[in-house]
Formats: C-alpha cells, structure tokens, sequence
C-alpha cells in the first residue's frame, strides 16, 4: 500500500475512513471470482472486465502494486494475449490476499484508535 496515499485518504475522510475501504474490500470477492471463471473458461473479454474494475479501485485506495497486475491483466486480455494475462492473473491472487491483509488491519487500527 502506498503510505502517503493511505495517509492523505485517512486526512479526507476523517472518521468515514474505515467506511472508504470496506465496500472495496467487500467487493473485491466478486471480481475474483469473476476473474477466476474468465481465467479458467479462457475468455479474455470476461477477463477484461473485472480486471478495469479493480485496476481503479485499487488505485483509488492506495493498492497501486494490485492495480498494476490489473493493468496487466486487462491489457493482455484486451489484446488477447492469452499467455501473458495467464501469467498476471497468478500473481494477482497472492498480491490481493496481501493488500486485503493491510487492509484489514488499518481499518483494525483505526477502530482501536478511535475507541
């Protein structure tokens, strides 16, 4: 996660900070998912799809190494390079489960802060 971006989020949004990363994090399953049944099905434009969405959202909440693999993903989907998507779509997972880690654990810290 990006500190200064986490750190300006954190300003903004005062005590709605917690409530900025849990609907991200809420829908980040379904866009794996979706990703995971694209990925095994071979298609490269259901692929597409989730990998824009989480491309942005992650960016948005400071995950820029997840919205990179994102990127990749999509790119490679898009212009069907099946291979290449493959590839990024491996590392995407155990990125995720990283940022969703920190994630967690700053909403926790917060919570425990503001208590």
């Amino acid at each position: 996660l990006d500190g200064a971006t986490i750190a300006e989020l954190q300003e903004v949004m005062e005590d709605e900070f917690p409530q900025l990363l849990r609907p991200y994090l809420d829908n980040v399953p379904r866009h794996l998912a979706e990703m995971d049944s694209a990925a095994a099905a071979g298609d490269m434009e259901a692929l597409a799809r989730p990998a824009h969405s989480l491309k942005s959202s992650s960016a948005n909440v400071g995950a820029f190494k997840l919205s990179a693999i994102a990127r990749d993903i999509e790119s490679a989907a898009r212009e069907g390079r099946e291979t290449d998507a493959m590839v990024a779509h491996a590392r995407f997972e155990p990125c995720l489960r990283q940022t969703t880690r920190q994630l967690d654990e700053l909403i926790r810290r917060w919570w425990a802060r503001s208590n």
